[in-house]
Formats: C-alpha cells, structure tokens, sequence
C-alpha cells in the first residue's frame, strides 16, 4: 500500500488574527492557524500508517513563515523534514489538546468573539470529533532547520477522524 492511497490532501484554511480587531486588553500577537484537511483513502489503516502517510505528503512540506506547501521542501515547520517520523509525535487526550490551543490563543490578552468562533470551528470542533488525538513533541535545537527560529511557539497537532475518514493536521504559531 503506497502512501497516497492512504491519504489525499483536500483543503486548506488559514486564520490569521491580524484579521480581527482586537480590545485594547488584546492583542493579535501576529499569530495565526493553519488546517489541512486530509481524505482517509484506506479506513483499516493503523494511525501510525496514518501518520506515516502525512509526513511523506507533499502538503506536509511546509516551513509555515510564509511560503507555503513545498512539494519538493526539506522542512516541516521549524525542524528539517529528515528529523520527523511517527515516534516524534505522542497520543494526548482531547482536554489537553483543547487547554494548549487555549493557553496559546490567549497568550496576548482577550480574544474577539468572531475569532474564537473561526477557532472553535476550525479547531476545537474537530478535537471533538477526533477519535485520535497527536502532537508533535519538542524535537530540540538539533533538529531544527536553518529557518527553525522563524516561529515563536509552534504547536502541532494531528487529529484523526475514523467517522468521517479524514486526518486533520493543524498548526497554531506565530511569526
């Protein structure tokens, strides 16, 4: 079985807070939220097959400080592609990947309501829904790329969906 007929990338979104206009008591932090919605092309896969088909997308590829997917890129975020497989990344429960987005999203003072409903339904639903729940851990300074400094916090998660046969990777960071 081929990775890509695991998995086949859908869709993307972006929410970026400088979108939103922020109280005084908050601040847009110039952060923001990159989804990517993933079809499960084969149901019976284990998640680590999953996970494997993930990193080895193309969609993947991505350094998240501005340039987009790079089907052809050595980077994921801040870390250089060849430093990232299954085991960097840990089963975690659906409350602690609720309290990171949350502690992240209000690291800079209040939040707009039409921005945490973007969040909510971009975020917090899916992690509902998830039957799966993975983070990509702290991979440290050796394994970051020469561009791994671009992002202040990156936090990663993947959910996998078995009801809906999908796998959703989201990124919340900043630049």
């Amino acid at each position: 079985m081929t990775d890509e007929s695991i998995l086949t990338f859908d869709e993307r979104s972006f929410v970026n807070f400088k979108d939103f206009d922020f109280a005084p008591d908050g601040h847009h932090g110039f952060r923001w939220v990159n989804s990517k919605r993933y079809v499960v092309r084969q149901p019976e896969a284990a998640d680590a097959e999953l996970l494997r088909g993930l990193i080895d997308s193309p969609a993947y590829r991505d350094n998240y400080i501005g340039g987009g997917i790079e089907p052809e890129g050595t980077r994921h975020g801040p870390y250089w592609l060849r430093n990232i497989s299954v085991d960097s990344y840990r089963t975690i429960s659906p409350e602690a990947a609720a309290d990171i987005v949350d502690r992240w999203l209000r690291a800079d003072g209040s939040v707009p309501d039409k921005l945490r409903e973007r969040v909510t339904a971009e975020v917090f639903e899916p992690i509902d829904t998830a039957t799966a729940i993975y983070e990509l851990r702290d991979l440290g300074e050796g394994a970051m790329s020469d561009l791994g400094l671009s992002n202040g916090e990156f936090h990663e998660l993947v959910l996998i969906d078995r009801a809906n046969a999908s796998v959703r990777l989201i990124v919340a960071s900043d630049d």
